[in-house]
């Protein structure tokens, strides 16, 4: 099982749970913080086995930044209404020629996307309107991690190459 898990105190649980169990599960954490930060992230975690954290550098945010023609499917899948046709999201001055690890705040560059790019109409009073559509973690996070493509997420993100690893050695166990 791979557990997304908010808080140190909730993850350090899990870790106990996790080491007098057979279940072989997972945490994913956002670093909040470049990768460089990694290791003392991890401190906080000590004496647990820290071998099952997969830190989403920046934030989760960021895996789907990396793949900005997800961000289109999923509009289209959700009925959204496009702005600016005729530019690319993944051509955007914010993610454009950048590495999605590099990108500060990626839950705020994601929501600044989905409002330039995307919009929703509601009909009241038998008038049409048409509202930009802000980014929504819980709602929108999980179906936007489910549109990725797992070869070139892996290609991009080392802790993700490191997740695959794990899990491929743990199987042959």
């Amino acid at each position: 099982m791979i557990q997304p898990i908010g808080s140190v105190s909730q993850a350090k649980k899990y870790l106990t749970f996790l080491s007098g169990s057979p279940e072989m599960g997972v945490i994913l954490i956002d670093l909040d913080a470049p990768k460089h930060e990694k290791p003392s992230r991890l401190a906080a975690y000590a004496p647990l086995d820290t071998s099952r954290i997969f830190f989403m550098i920046q934030e989760m945010e960021a895996w789907p930044l990396s793949q900005p023609q997800k961000l289109e499917k999923f509009a289209t899948e959700e009925g959204l209404v496009r702005k600016r046709g005729e530019m690319q999201v993944g051509d955007d001055v914010l993610i454009a020629n950048r590495h999605p690890e590099d990108i500060s705040n990626p839950s705020k560059v994601l929501n600044t996307l989905f409002r330039k790019y995307f919009a929703i109409k509601k009909v009241r009073g038998g008038r049409v309107r048409s509202k930009p559509r802000s980014y929504s973690k819980a709602k929108d996070g999980p179906r936007l991690i489910g549109l990725l493509e797992l070869p070139p997420l892996a290609q991009t993100f080392d802790e993700v190459q490191a997740l695959i690893r794990y899990i491929e050695q743990a199987s042959q166990d």
